[in-house]
Order: C-alpha cells, then sequence, then structure tokens
C-alpha cells in the first residue's frame, strides 16, 4: 500500500479560495520567498502625499507597495474529533484531498477518513465507516476533482458526488481483484486516476463516465505507489523510472541517472517553473531533478529523512520526509533553493511526513505522525 507516512500555531491570515485544479496524491503532491515585510523603505507621513513603500510594505496615507516577496508559510496544526484509534503499526496520514468548496479530506492508515468544513481546523470523522477493515477494504488514498470525492482502496474506488456527508454516500467505482492490489490515486478538475500492482506489473486505471476503467494494463514501472497530474495535463507514475503520459496520450518512461549512489525507491513527484523534482528514499534522503527525460539524482546524499511526498505551491517546491532512526530532529520538510534542497528552519513541528496537498501558491498541508506521541498530524499552511 501506499507509504504514505507538524507545532507552530500562528496562522497568517484569512485561507485564501481553493484552486479548481488543486491536486493531490504525492503531489503536487508534495518548497519561498523573502518576508513580505522584509527590505520595506518608509512611506510618506500619515497625512501626506503617499510616499512609496519598497519589499511590500503598507505604506500610511495611500503609498504604493513594491518588490514584495511571498514569504514564508506560518503552519497551523489541525484538531481531530474523536481522536483516531484503531490498530495500526505506524499513525501515517494516507491520503490528502480538498474539494473546490474547501472541505478537506484526510485518510489514515488505520483506514478512517476525516473531514474538515471549509475555512475549519477541525478534521471530523466521516459519519458510518465500517466498524471492521480488512483486506481488501483497507484504505490506501483519497482524492477530489472539482465535485467528486475518491477514496481508494485495496480492492478499488469508491466515489461520491454532492455534500458526501456520510461513508453511505460513495459507491463502488473500479474494482480489483484476486492478487492485484490498488496502491495510489490522484485527481485534478474533473480528471482521476488510480494504479494497481499484480506482482512487478503497474496498471493504470482512469475515471471514464463515473467508473475506472483499465486503460494501461502495463506502465513499465515497477514499486510504483504514486501518480501525479501536473497543470498541463502529464500524467507521471514515479517507481525504478517514471512513466509519462501525454496530455495527448503518448506513454515513455524516464530513466533515473544515479550518480554513482544505490539505488533508490522514488515515490513522489512535482513540477514547477524550476523544473520537475522526483523525492524516494534509500541510504540516505534522496532527490531528482528532470533534464529532457532524464531525472539525475542531486546531492547531497547524506543520512537523514527519507523523502515521501513533494509538492509545488506558486514558485516554490516543498518536500516532506520521515526518519525511521527515532530522531526528534531531523529535519522533515525540505525546500528548494534554487540549486539544492535545504531544509526549512525551525522546522515547523516535529513530524514524519507522509503525505502533502498543495492548494494555492499561498496554502499546503502537511500529514503524517508526531514523532513525540505519535498520533496523527496534519499541518495546515498559509502566508
Amino acid at each position: 500500500m501506499t507509504l504514505c507516512v507538524m507545532a507552530l500555531v500562528t496562522a497568517c491570515g484569512a485561507l485564501t479560495p481553493p484552486r479548481s485544479d488543486a491536486g493531490s496524491g504525492g503531489g503536487g503532491a508534495v518548497t519561498g520567498g523573502g518576508s513580505a515585510a522584509s527590505g520595506g523603505g518608509t512611506g510618506g507621513s500619515a497625512g501626506g502625499g503617499g510616499g512609496t513603500a519598497t519589499g511590500g510594505g503598507s505604506a500610511a496615507g495611500g503609498g504604493i507597495a513594491t518588490g514584495g516577496g511571498a514569504g514564508e508559510f506560518a503552519f497551523v496544526r489541525m484538531t481531530f474529533s474523536p481522536l483516531p484509534t484503531g490498530p495500526v503499526s505506524s499513525a501515517d496520514v494516507v491520503g490528502l484531498a480538498r474539494r473546490s468548496e474547501g472541505s478537506l479530506w484526510v485518510a489514515l492508515a488505520n483506514s478512517s477518513i476525516y473531514v474538515a468544513a471549509p475555512g475549519s481546523q477541525a478534521l471530523r470523522l466521516l459519519p458510518n465507516l465500517p466498524t471492521s477493515v480488512s483486506g481488501s477494504t483497507v484504505v490506501v488514498d483519497v482524492a477530489a476533482t472539482a465535485t467528486e470525492v475518491f477514496i481508494l482502496r485495496v480492492g478499488g474506488a469508491l466515489r461520491c458526488q454532492g455534500a458526501c456527508t456520510s461513508f453511505t454516500d460513495f459507491t463502488p467505482a473500479g474494482t480489483v481483484g484476486g492478487i492485484e492490489t490498488a496502491v495510489g490515486l490522484c485527481a485534478r478538475d474533473q480528471r482521476a486516476f488510480f494504479l494497481s500492482q499484480q506482482n512487478a506489473t503497474t496498471a493504470l486505471w482512469e475515471l471514464q463516465a463515473g467508473t475506472f476503467v483499465q486503460t494501461v494494463a502495463d506502465l513499465g514501472v515497477g514499486r510504483a505507489q504514486n501518480c501525479y497530474l501536473s497543470p498541463a495535463g502529464e500524467l507521471m507514475v514515479p517507481g525504478d523510472t517514471v512513466a509519462v503520459i501525454s496530455s495527448t496520450g503518448g506513454l515513455t518512461n524516464e530513466a533515473f541517472n544515479l550518480n554513482g549512489h544505490p539505488a533508490a525507491s522514488w515515490r513522489a513527484v512535482t513540477t514547477a517553473d524550476a523544473g520537475s523534482f522526483a523525492v524516494g528514499g534509500g541510504s540516505g534522503y534522496r532527490f531528482a531533478k528532470r533534464a529532457g527525460n532524464v531525472w539525475s539524482d542531486l546531492t547531497p546524499n547524506t543520512a537523514g529523512a527519507l523523502m515521501a511526498t513533494i509538492v509545488t505551491a506558486g514558485n516554490d517546491v516543498y518536500a516532506g520526509g520521515y526518519t525511521n532512526t527515532g530522531s526528534t530532529s531531523t529535519p522533515a520538510i525540505y525546500k528548494w533553493n534554487g540549486s539544492a534542497f535545504a531544509a526549512l528552519s525551525p522546522q515547523p513541528y516535529a513530524i514524519d511526513v507522509t503525505a502533502a496537498l498543495e492548494v494555492s501558491a499561498n496554502e499546503l498541508y502537511f500529514g503524517g505522525s508526531a514523532r513525540t506521541g505519535g498520533g496523527y498530524e496534519v499541518l495546515h499552511g498559509t502566508r
């Protein structure tokens, strides 16, 4: 199943409206700018004719603000009601999704689903979830289009339109059987896909007229766990290679140049103005950048967090990871600085990140588990 393994309590202003094309499923989905107030000059006096404020400062007396940076995200810990329970090997958030009306959907490793109403930081358990979960009914991901919500389980996908206020509102929308298992889900606008695995073969299922239909029997990617649908309509599936399906339907497989480093398990990809990036795990944390049709492993390749997810927020790219050493100080969130990925300092919270979701240039989410206490965590970032 998908390896989808935060607390500053300061929000930065009112939430921005969600984009209708908010992506999910490891990418986006899931790192900028100077301080909005840094470098600011002084404006004219309050009663003056309005001096010009540089660096994005606000000028009293009608001055014009120019040159503002995007600023960094401030994160708020979301709350769960009731607190998640159940036998799980790790407190992982396995999926994050947001509908265009603003509700946030969170899938947990214990197969429960939580939902936060638009504008709320409170996650509430979806009513009427199954009381017994095993085998094909184990939840592995969640995603949303502009009008629908999808829950992916080991045995296939469930779909809901409308308010989706109860689990009973979801109906089957694509089933896998035998030893085949569903492993990853992604959606954007009105398009949605999920992956299934059988032995070493990864297949692709596409939403067509409300039902998922297998459209590619073998993507040629081993160990695939997630898919990513870019704003340009390009579908990417990372594993030991990256399967890329263009907006016109052509399929290619792009290789990794590991630069002599040990083999890695690539888990998530994203595209941004700065390029396309992949993250994964191996003997240390791993990042790669796309050049043409080859993904080159980036240094440094030192011990640290195993990367699980990567997202794009505006012009910035953020990656999230987890540690299997028990350390509470290993960074979990990294950001592309133009030449390399560097850990955020200070880190928002001692969390192991297993899922992420970008909503807009000024809003994103990280989900996972607290390194102290081991409970489920969802961080909501705004700027």
